[in-house]
């Protein structure tokens, strides 16, 4: 690698070594198919308040049922226990159109 490689990589490394222990909550996705559902599945299951954004209301609602299914598919395959499933998760989903 050129010096200016390895120093965008030390500062990028540096970077995210410094901003990795923030005391993040929330989190918004903007687009709410198919990956931005996954998205919001997974920050849901790990506890964080997910909000999804959709210019489209239907998007909205979409997104929010796939994030549903995948979670129960997580639980279902025993990625995520039962009691976190029946837990208050889905209370950490939102849509905002």
């Amino acid at each position: 690698p050129t010096d200016s490689e390895s120093c965008y990589k030390r500062n990028v490394l540096t970077y995210a070594e410094d901003h990795m222990n923030l005391d993040v909550k929330k989190v918004g996705i903007i687009g709410t198919g198919l990956i931005g559902a996954g998205w919001a599945a997974f920050y849901a299951s790990k506890g964080f308040a997910v909000t999804l954004y959709d210019a489209k209301s239907s998007a909205c609602q979409f997104g929010l049922n796939k994030a549903k299914e995948y979670l129960l598919f997580l639980q279902e395959q025993s990625l995520l226990s039962e009691t976190e499933y029946n837990s208050e998760i889905f209370l950490f989903l939102e849509v905002k159109p």
